[in-house]
């Protein structure tokens, strides 16, 4: 988060320059490990993004590898139901009987509640690197005024110092 985010930028810059050259300095200085704090996040969510991103792949074809299954094995069951003795209730009984029952249908399910889960885990960590540029952006305009200022107090300083030592030289004494 930028150091003043309740600040408009028109008010912080009047806020800044009420402040003081060291105290200045020392907030310019303070934005390096805000940044770094910021940049590492940003590429922790964005590696986040990236394998979740991977395993979806691989979970989608997962999912279609068992979908295949699934319709591979109810044509199995079609045909064992067909070859059973009995009439069409009797024969889908046995073959529950014999646990010929939807196996890669229940794995199916599993994945697709896993795919839902990384679907939205990266939904959520997109959101987040979406706040966090947005605050990498708001820090870096935060910043670009915060140096505006710096620039004119060091100039101002540089001014007085010169003003200073030009009145109090000793060649321009005599």
């Amino acid at each position: 988060m930028p150091f003043y985010p309740e600040k408009k930028p028109d008010e912080l810059l009047e806020f800044l320059n009420d402040m003081p050259l060291e105290r200045l300095e020392a907030l310019n200085r303070s934005y390096g490990p805000h940044f770094e704090k910021l940049e590492e996040k940003i590429e922790t969510t964005e590696q986040g993004i990236e394998a979740d991103q991977e395993q979806l792949v691989a979970l989608q074809e997962r999912y279609d590898a068992l979908e295949r299954q699934s319709i591979a094995e109810a044509e199995k069951r079609k045909e064992a139901l067909a070859s059973l003795p009995g009439n069409g209730a009797e024969r889908y009984l046995q073959l529950g009987f014999f646990g010929v029952f939807f196996v890669a249908d229940s794995q199916q399910g599993k994945v697709s509640i896993e795919i839902k889960k990384i679907k939205e885990r990266i939904k959520n960590n997109e959101m987040q690197l979406s706040d966090l540029i947005e605050e990498k952006k708001a820090s870096i305009d935060e910043l670009i005024i915060v140096n505006s200022v710096l620039a004119i107090k060091r100039k101002e300083a540089e001014a007085d110092h010169l003003e200073v030592s030009s009145c109090c030289s000793p060649a321009l004494r005599s």
